[in-house]
């Protein structure tokens, strides 16, 4: 069986006495190579498999002493493909990567099914019917920061699987979560309230080694808003508010961006505020 994308060589053997001058493969004739005093061969490269693909059947006539027997058999040529997958790309996320791919030959009038398989362990079974012979697909679930290989291999029908391509690495983003505590103190002014804000953050995964670089704080009500940044790694703040109900959000400020912010809300100035509460962010 030959393989959709691969190199051959096709070798003729004549009777004595028999000279080959041309050989002939899907209306193209190719250069002769010799080998040997009587064997022809010529040499294809990139096989492709014909567009109209035809139901072939063959007859085996057997005849001795007994009498004759006839055997037949048909097939589809397409169920002998085995297409050669190629990796383009992969763009990874958070928790996802998206794979693009390239399947070599002239196999887009077929119906392929593809396989793309992580290690750590995720897979995914799809069909590929992309004109230019381009799929993709986005892999979900995976774990952030963290190392993983990939590969895909594609079949006609989902019948004769073709190789597996050669794994390729990637790692997942970085995900930092900040879990969220407030503590508040009435001052002598009835319209004032310190709040102390504490947080930890938290980041999954080891393929890249975390730096926060600092905290950005932001509270607001109504149509008021302020800002307090952090260059330091200190894990708390003070705001000074109203009596007022204020929402507060904390992000960490990291060498790719900002993280997903944490958010709390402060309750109104007779909601108990002299009370410790904790407070923890729904992942």
């Amino acid at each position: 069986m030959m393989r959709e994308g691969a190199n051959a060589m096709f070798c003729c053997v004549p009777p004595k006495g028999v000279n080959i001058i041309s050989v002939t493969l899907n209306n193209n004739e190719y250069p002769l190579i010799s080998i040997g005093d009587r064997v022809k061969a010529i040499a294809v490269n990139n096989l492709t498999i014909p567009k109209n693909l035809e139901e072939y059947n063959i007859s085996l006539v057997v005849n001795d002493q007994l009498g004759e027997e006839t055997a037949y058999y048909s097939f589809n040529i397409s169920d002998r493909v085995f297409p050669v997958v190629e990796l383009d790309r992969l763009s990874p996320g958070v928790t996802d990567v998206t794979v693009f791919w390239i399947i070599k030959g002239n196999l887009t009038q077929l119906n392929l099914l593809c396989q793309v398989a992580t290690d750590p362990g995720s897979s995914a079974e799809l069909s590929c019917n992309s004109v230019s012979g381009l799929c993709k697909t986005k892999l979900e679930h995976l774990l952030p920061n963290t190392h993983y290989s990939i590969r895909v291999r594609c079949s006609v029908n989902g019948k004769l699987w073709g190789e597996w391509t050669q794994p390729k690495s990637f790692a997942t983003d970085v995900l930092v979560t900040l879990d969220i505590w407030r503590r508040i103190n009435q001052l002598s002014d009835l319209n004032s309230r310190q709040v102390t804000l504490l947080w930890t953050p938290y980041a999954p995964g080891s393929a890249t080694m975390v730096n926060i670089q600092g905290y950005i704080v932001q509270w607001w009500r109504e149509d008021q808003n302020w800002t307090l940044k952090n260059d330091t790694r200190q894990t708390q703040a003070n705001i000074f508010i109203g009596p007022g109900q204020y929402n507060v959000t904390v992000q960490a400020v990291l060498h790719t961006g900002l993280s997903i912010p944490a958010h709390i809300t402060i309750p109104q100035r007779d909601d108990g505020e002299n009370l410790p509460v904790e407070k923890q962010v729904q992942q």
